[in-house]
């Protein structure tokens, strides 16, 4: 018997399911969601290609690593749904691609407050959208991606839009703001990771704490402390080494800044 999923529309057959025990255990797991169902069903499908469709085993693995994040329903279920609202919108720019992880996931969970009033409530037939703060910080996050300095600018300027800071640029446009930002960083030679990015940490946070209103770049260069003392070569550098030495400060001046493999 053929049925079609009202949540993510993929058709599929229900004797296939139950002659599976992955298929099974998938059903099972999900009929104990509750209020997670829905939004957990569609969320498990941003993992899925064009190409290829989830496996039952992927799909349960998925849905098992969600339930063991043991957050409060109320809280993962609002998360959950601001995650498929801001990424199918950004699918419709063509601007996604499919999930390898639960990154995001948590990084909207880190935005969805203990306190916060309860929202599940179906609104026109639908769950609402992320406030544009919340789109705002998830565009920043997904911009930095694996690259240290702008996760980094990313970070700081998240945090700001949180404090809602006078003339705060809009959500739509916050990606420019934060290109900016790396622009004037990246033009001033600030790429070195292991000395500057300590630097620009510090400077955002001089920026929350001291800064009023919103900053433009050179307010957080003005911010940051200043570089340490290089010091000379010792005398006892062979001429290979210090040819070395030279080349790696003058490619760091050059902005040949390395990118990380993970998050900070």
């Amino acid at each position: 018997m053929k049925l079609r999923c009202p949540v993510c529309h993929c058709t599929f057959s229900l004797e296939a399911i139950v002659a599976s025990d992955a298929g099974r255990d998938l059903l099972i797991a999900l009929s104990q969601q509750g209020q997670l169902f829905r939004p957990l069903v569609q969320y498990i499908g941003l993992f899925r290609t064009a190409q290829r469709d989830l496996s039952y085993t992927k799909a349960l693995k998925l849905v098992n690593e969600v339930v063991e994040l043991g957050i409060e329903p109320d809280r993962l279920a609002i998360a959950l749904q601001d995650t498929v609202d801001a990424i199918h919108a950004k699918r419709k720019q063509g601007t996604a691609k499919p999930f390898k992880n639960h990154n995001y996931l948590l990084s909207v969970l880190e935005t969805v407050s203990t306190d916060q009033p309860q929202r599940w409530v179906v609104e026109n037939g639908r769950q609402p959208g992320m406030s544009k703060s919340k789109q705002a910080a998830a565009s920043l996050l997904e911009w930095a991606g694996d690259d240290w300095l702008k996760q980094e600018i990313g970070a700081g300027l998240a945090r700001l839009i949180v404090l809602k800071r006078n003339g705060a640029p809009a959500a739509d446009t916050i990606l420019v703001t934060a290109s900016e930002f790396e622009r004037f960083l990246v033009k001033r030679n600030q790429t070195i990771r292991e000395i500057d990015q300590p630097r620009i940490r510090e400077g955002f946070e001089q920026l929350i704490s001291s800064f009023d209103g919103w900053p433009e770049p050179k307010d957080l260069y003005a911010n940051m402390p200043r570089r340490p003392e290089r010091k000379n070569l010792p005398e006892g550098l062979s001429d290979e080494d210090r040819e070395i030495a030279a080349a790696f400060f003058k490619s760091a001046s050059e902005g040949n800044y390395g990118k990380t493999s993970g998050n900070n």
